[in-house]
């Protein structure tokens, strides 16, 4: 080891040399560290490298990460040390650093502090596994530049707490479950509805989750153990797949099964049930001339309405083979004033009675939102003090200029390589109107492209030089690049390198927001896109093709 040192250190003391002269002769050419390399000694381990936070024992300490001291310059060298813990998966918040003593060898973190870390400062969910990347880093001091040592170890934590209502991918499995288990496929558009229609026997079913680090630790079951099966919408609780409990099917036949993650529910109900139509309509006194919804972008069982209704009735005729003949009306006969806000289960009736006998009352007038999905035959009407609102954000708006400038998102771009960098004149250079998103009707908060096939062009990288193909991110504005923005995962420095991710058709993506690095992570879009999907309050996109 001492002899591997003193050779270290003759090459290191070599390329000083030739550095210098380099500097010496020439004052304004920057110092490239690269020359400066020499082989690493700093080691770092981890106590474990797979945490579990306990609750009952806050102050006690969950892992230590100790590391050996850095090579020996010699007399003439200082060395400082940089200690950095980042959590791995993309983040808009940026790692926890602080500089430690020179003969501190060692750092605790207890059972709190990380808890805190993850949920409160990296906002990630309770009851999750995360991956945290801790690094130490050496700053030498001295007559020559000395590139950095640097050590790591990664550490996957879990969270105590309720486990997160959030899955990657979702199965069935039970009793009355024909195979060992069969995996549910996400709603177009929205990643935390899963929907299958198949055939269930006699017995039990729950719902297995993969979740980022967690594969089927979670499942989705019952609030109460045996729950049976019934034609509503039915109450759901995440928890440990050996905790979960189960829903009995009590009658074998084709049932359309869908697990909703954002309202907490699911619904079993027989495949003939399942709501058949061509159109749907806004009726009633509260609206005036009958005026037809639209069927949203991102999902083609869901319609959408959002405008003025006076006070008045309300109710909703259905287009079905030409004809008009029933109407969406509240659950159970009536008469009855709106669930603001609430996502419920509708009935049916005869169209010509919806208007003096079985209809929803419209109290104030207003703007108001309207959401039918015809899948899970839900409504949710959302009055002007409950209506959905776009996300807001701040940024360093070098427009205007404006720091900090606080805007809601009510706009979208895609912006990158995929196209060359050619923009239509209506913004910053490389912007264009064709890629601009449909923010949607149904969520303010999530934005569509859906039209001809993205172009794919393959860019060189300004640094690596290496070739990618259909690289993309978002953007809130078009005037400048310099703005909020979204984009992928993948590993990116600003001025120093551009990060990459390669995405399959269909597989939700993790968005990394803010104004920071973020900007120079791209999505390699697959090939066939035609249709995109950003939510920019839950950080997903999903590419595909329609």
């Amino acid at each position: 080891m001492k002899n591997n040192k003193l050779n270290n250190l003759i090459k290191l003391s070599f390329c000083m040399f030739v550095l210098t002269l380099i500097v010496t002769s020439c004052d304004d050419l920057e110092i490239d560290d690269a020359y400066s390399r020499h082989n690493y000694t700093l080691e770092m381990e981890a106590s474990s490298i797979e945490v579990v936070l306990d609750e009952e024992r806050p102050d006690d300490v969950a892992f230590t990460i100790s590391w050996e001291a850095a090579a020996d310059l010699g007399f003439e060298y200082n060395t400082s040390y940089l200690f950095e813990i980042e959590y791995v998966g993309g983040s808009a918040k940026a790692a926890i650093i602080e500089y430690v003593a020179q003969d501190e060898r060692s750092k605790s973190y207890t059972h709190e502090e990380l808890q805190n870390m993850l949920v409160d400062y990296w906002e990630r969910p309770t009851g999750a596994t995360s991956s945290l990347q801790i690094r130490i880093t050496t700053n030498t001091e001295g007559p020559r530049v000395i590139i950095p040592e640097v050590a790591t170890v990664n550490v996957k934590v879990k969270t105590y707490g309720p486990a997160p209502f959030l899955a990657n991918r979702l199965f069935m499995k039970g009793t009355a479950v024909a195979k060992d288990e069969i995996e549910m496929l996400p709603v177009s558009g929205n990643a935390n509805m899963f929907v299958y229609t198949g055939d269930l026997t006699v017995g039990s079913i729950y719902f297995p989750i993969i979740y980022g680090e967690d594969v089927k630790v979670n499942a989705v079951g019952p609030r109460q153990d045996k729950e049976e099966v019934s034609g509503l919408p039915m109450d759901i609780q995440v928890s440990e797949i050996t905790k979960s409990g189960a829903w009995q099917i009590i009658e074998a036949g084709q049932y359309r099964v869908t697990v909703n993650l954002s309202t907490k529910q699911i619904s079993i109900v027989p495949a003939s049930d399942v709501l058949d139509l061509e159109g749907l309509f806004i009726a009633g006194t509260a609206i005036g001339a009958e005026l037809q919804m639209e069927r949203t972008l991102e999902d083609d069982n869901c319609y959408a309405f959002r405008g003025h209704l006076n006070a008045g009735t309300l109710y909703l005729p259905i287009l079905f083979n030409g004809q008009r003949l029933l109407s969406i009306v509240p659950s159970s006969a009536g008469i009855q004033a709106i669930e603001d806000g609430i996502t419920t289960s509708f009935g049916q009736a005869e169209t010509g009675a919806a208007g003096t006998a079985s209809h929803w009352e419209i109290q104030t007038p207003g703007t108001y939102r309207i959401i039918v999905h015809a899948e899970t035959k839900d409504i949710t009407i959302y009055s002007p003090d409950t209506d959905l609102q776009p996300k807001v954000v701040s940024w360093n708006n070098t427009v205007l200029p404006q720091n900090p400038y606080t805007a809601p998102i009510t706009e979208l771009w895609m912006y990158g390589g995929f196209n060359g960098w050619t923009g239509d004149g209506n913004g910053f250079s490389g912007f264009h109107n064709d890629f601009k998103m449909v923010q949607s009707i149904a969520n303010p908060n999530i934005f569509v492209y859906k039209g001809a096939t993205l172009p794919r062009t393959t860019i060189s990288d300004e640094f690596t030089k290496q070739s990618y193909t259909g690289s993309l991110r978002f953007a809130v504005s078009n005037i400048h690049n310099n703005v909020y923005a979204f984009g992928s995962s993948a590993p990116a420095q600003r001025n120093v390198s551009n990060g990459y991710l390669i995405v399959n058709s269909n597989a939700p993506q993790t968005l990394v927001e803010g104004q920071g690095d973020n900007r120079y992570a791209f999505f390699c879009i697959p090939s066939g896109t035609n249709f995109v999907v950003v939510d920019v309050k839950n950080l997903t996109v999903t590419f595909d093709t329609k």
